[in-house]
């Protein structure tokens, strides 16, 4: 069955109407029409709804939108004033308006249709375009909310560590302090009875070793508080960096 351009004498709407027939129904306004003389528009040796066709398979069938948008824009380049290259090529950038404009000639192309498109035409595609900016603004909207929260977890998380490596380079230098004055007091303990071979040898020895071993246990700690403060401090590098 050739289909061949006609467009309707009610509301200038273009159709694809069989060659064979007679009459036609226009698909927009319901004009039943007599056809005589069908106007078939050729390129290159290839008809404008040959050319549709070809981009309304890749469109719709094998969802090639890359191709699909080529053939369209094809067609505008050609037959400028046939509104369905320019609202193709806005379908096909944007995947028959289920994602963002992957060309960013979108709304250029609609106007474009909008001006040569019939009048039943052009509600249409009117309709279609508002809706289609109405989601992108939500779905804009929700990728900015996203990007907030996402932000502002960061921050919390940044700020938390930043929080918890101030700690621990505090605590780690008043264990070092700590243990660095024990290990005086043991060693002052212990010396002068030592050296003066004085009776309290034996109590200044005890105080001296305790004061050792717990400068000792204060130096094991603060090894530790410095291996957490060194985790600590290798994350906040690391979220600097992606800042």
């Amino acid at each position: 069955m050739p289909l061949v351009s006609k467009r309707c004498p009610e509301c200038g709407g273009e159709l694809m109407v069989d060659e064979k027939k007679k009459e036609a129904v226009c698909q927009y306004c319901g004009t039943s029409f007599m056809i005589s003389n069908p106007e078939v528009h050729v390129h290159n040796g290839q008809s404008m709804e040959e050319k549709l066709n070809s981009a309304e398979t890749f469109l719709t069938v094998h969802q090639d939108f890359e191709k699909a948008y080529t053939i369209f824009e094809q067609i505008a380049n050609e037959f400028p004033n046939d509104y369905r290259g320019w609202w193709g090529m806005a379908r096909a950038a944007t995947h028959e308006f289920q994602d963002v404009d992957h060309h960013g000639k979108s709304e250029s192309n609609v106007r474009h249709a909008q001006n040569v498109a019939p009048e039943a035409v052009r509600i249409e595609v009117n309709e279609t375009w508002q809706e289609y900016q109405r989601c992108c603004k939500e779905m804009a909207e929700r990728v900015l909310e996203r990007q907030l929260e996402e932000e502002q977890k960061f921050q919390k998380e940044f700020d938390s560590l930043l929080s918890e490596s101030g700690r621990l380079s505090d605590l780690s230098n008043r264990l070092h302090i700590g243990s660095k004055i024990l290990l005086i007091i043991g060693i002052v303990l212990i010396i002068p009875p030592l050296c003066l071979q004085m009776d309290s040898f034996a109590g200044s020895s005890v105080l001296s070793v305790i004061c050792i071993v717990i400068s000792i246990l204060l130096l094991i700690k603060r090894n530790k508080s410095d291996r957490e403060w060194k985790i600590v401090d290798e994350k906040l590098k690391r979220m600097k960096e992606k800042k």
